[in-house]
């Protein structure tokens, strides 16, 4: 098993968009967004894991530079100014978690299938039910770090930290 950082990404209140807009234009605006996610994942070489309607997550095997606070920042401010534009009221939301894992392809009689197992995906799924259940409107609009994702020490400058459900989270100040 090695370290690694999953990064998630989800588009909130994306009911509405499926509701207000044709199948078309609803995998237009999807193929837009995680296109835009694509490019910016590349930079810190990041593989993509799944993509799953508005909902991707992507892993990085290495330690990534501190810069990632900001580049996700961007992103996010990238992401909702073009649904902004779009008069959406849909937002990108951020989680990070940071743990072991090991990978591996599941092959079947037809198929293989890319898989990421160990403590790093059972804590991206506590952190989400989590935030999902949470009613704090910081924890549903900002980029969530969540407990020894990053250094702490060397990026206090972006975080603000709270307590939900006995676990520490850390929020990018937008």
């Amino acid at each position: 098993m090695e370290n690694g950082i999953l990064i998630y990404f989800d588009l909130r209140k994306y009911a509405y968009i499926e509701k207000n807009k044709t199948e078309q234009e609803i995998i237009s605006l999807l193929s837009e967004v995680h296109t835009q996610i694509k490019n910016i994942m590349k930079e810190i070489d990041a593989e993509l894991y799944k993509i799953q309607t508005d909902t991707a997550i992507y892993l990085i095997k290495k330690e990534t530079s501190a810069n990632l606070p900001q580049l996700l920042k961007d992103l996010k401010k990238q992401i909702d100014s073009f649904l902004e534009k779009k008069n959406l009221p849909s937002r990108l939301h951020i989680c990070v978690v940071k743990d072991i894992f090991f990978a591996g392809k599941i092959k079947t009689a037809s198929s293989e299938h890319f898989n990421i197992f160990g403590p790093i995906m059972n804590k991206l799924q506590k952190f989400m039910y989590i935030i999902e259940t949470s009613n704090d409107e910081k924890i549903n609009e900002g980029i969530i770090f969540c407990n020894n994702a990053f250094n702490k020490s060397t990026q206090t400058e972006y975080f603000k930290e709270i307590e939900i459900k006995n676990e520490r989270i850390y929020l990018i100040k937008m």
